[in-house]
């Protein structure tokens, strides 16, 4: 029952940090090349 708790908490914090970490890298090269 815990091992269900933290795979439902922690598996969408991993998606909701992947799908930020290209917009976060495309922004940083775009704040360098300016």
């Amino acid at each position: 029952m815990v091992v269900l708790v933290v795979v439902v908490v922690v598996l969408p914090v991993a998606v909701f940090t992947r799908v930020w970490e290209c917009p976060i890298r495309s922004y940083g090269q775009a704040t360098r090349q300016e």
